[in-house]
């Protein structure tokens, strides 16, 4: 696939940031040629904020869980019919089970992030580059996801 339209900012590795990320992410959407939908839309806003939120709770934090410094690197690509989110960070290794997530039946919150965002994404892969950093790379097809709240918590 070849990638017809595409973005790339740096932000922070701060929550307050994550409006700039929403933000960017709704005008590269609109400004695509990309039919996803205003659910969709949405749903593909609520795993990008998982994800970035995770970066910066979990990958710039130090051994005692006090917030450092750091910027996270921010694609949006479109190819073909397809969203390509891609986050780059120069934060703590992430191990590849907390990125993959716990199974949907794992008690308590922790993990559920993660399923939530491979429920709503199509395809979800994370690696550590060559370079060492974190690389989580998202994508979106066109049409329904599979995830639901009640899903998530076994209502």
């Amino acid at each position: 696939m070849s990638e017809t339209f595409r973005l790339r900012f740096r932000i922070p590795s701060k929550l307050s940031a994550m409006a700039t990320v929403r933000h960017k992410l709704e005008k590269f959407i609109a400004a695509s040629s990309l039919d996803l939908g205003e659910d969709a839309s949405l749903e593909v806003t609520l795993a990008l904020d998982e994800a970035t939120s995770n970066i910066v709770r979990h990958a710039y934090c130090d051994e005692d869980g006090n917030a450092r410094e750091g910027f996270i690197d921010v694609e949006y690509a479109q190819e073909e019919e397809d969203l390509l989110i891609r986050l780059w960070d120069d934060g703590n290794p992430c191990d590849r089970i907390s990125m993959v997530g716990l199974p949907h039946s794992t008690p308590g919150e922790s993990g559920m992030g993660s399923a939530m965002i491979r429920s709503i994404m199509s395809e979800v892969r994370f690696e550590r580059t060559k370079d060492g950093r974190n690389l989580l790379e998202m994508r979106r097809r066109p049409g329904g996801s599979t995830w639901s709240f009640a899903d998530m918590t076994g209502e």
